[in-house]
């Protein structure tokens, strides 16, 4: 692979071989509904994975709470510290 793009293309190809399962009306519906299940952590690494990318570019924690309309807290929560292991700040 040309670029580094932090293992996305892999977790990418995962999740779209378990929701092309999960969407296949000639398989029984219960293994479907398994596939589309086991797909939800697949698609929470794809957001983490842009989420890290989009702090090393430099976007602040306001601009990924706008887009998941919460606040900076509640993303910082989700996907990064609020403060470091020496108790400083993390800057924004």
């Amino acid at each position: 692979m040309a670029d580094d793009n932090d293992g996305l293309d892999d977790v990418v190809a995962q999740l779209t071989h378990l929701l092309t399962q999960a969407v296949d009306g000639r398989k029984p519906v219960l293994p479907r509904i398994a596939q589309a299940n086991t797909a939800g952590p697949y698609l929470e690494t794809v957001i983490r994975i842009l989420v890290g990318q989009a702090r090393a570019k430099g976007h602040s924690w306001q601009e990924l709470a706008d887009v998941f309309v919460t606040s900076p807290m509640g993303v910082q929560s989700r996907f990064g510290t609020i403060r470091s292991y020496e108790g400083e700040e993390l800057p924004d």
